[in-house]
């Protein structure tokens, strides 16, 4: 439900500020904004979270926007770095090299069967431990590991060489993004 409603917050959020601004939300079009003064007409555009500002002044333009900086400024932005930099620590991979893409562009992990030879069960436990920060990871700030997670989880129980060089991509990827926020 909340996230169904973070459009129409954002909205109303934007829409308080810009009117505080002195901008007045056109009739016609409720993501258009116009301020007439003076010096110049401005009329702001907003798409979802882009803004274009439009003014035969620059003076205008910039005294807009830096309320606008300001405000941006003082978002929140989430991310999980500390969390982030300790999973390669962890896994002794803090010197390695790392990667910017969530998995090698080509690679195909199967299952273990007879001609595989299955790994010792320690390096199962941290298989699935990896997987496990995976999921947390993924359900706070980390979407886009999803999809190469959920070939990592399928395999979990007979798991190979791949699946561990596929986990150790993962937390190499990490290594490289640990800064990122949403």
């Amino acid at each position: 439900m909340a996230r169904k409603q973070a459009p129409a917050l954002w909205y109303k959020h934007i829409d308080e500020f810009l009117r505080i601004l002195g901008l007045k939300r056109s009739e016609f079009d409720p993501n258009d904004y116009l301020s007439e003064s003076n010096t110049g007409r401005v009329i702001l555009l907003l798409y979802v979270d882009d803004i274009l500002i439009i003014s035969i002044s620059r003076q205008r333009v910039d005294a807009l926007k830096r309320p606008l900086q300001e405000k941006q400024e003082r978002l929140v932005f989430v991310h999980q770095r500390p969390y982030i930099k300790a999973l390669p620590k962890k896994n002794k991979l803090s010197s390695c090299n790392g990667h910017w893409t969530p998995q090698p562009m080509v690679q195909q992990r199967r299952r273990a069967d007879e001609n595989t030879d299955p790994h010792d069960q320690s390096g199962h436990e941290n298989y699935q431990s990896i997987v496990r920060s995976f999921m947390w990871m993924i359900n706070g700030t980390r979407p886009d590991l999803a999809y190469t997670l959920s070939l990592l989880s399928r395999s979990s129980s007979a798991l190979t060489l791949q699946h561990l060089k596929a986990a150790s991509h993962i937390l190499r990827y990490l290594r490289n993004i640990a800064n990122l926020a949403i």
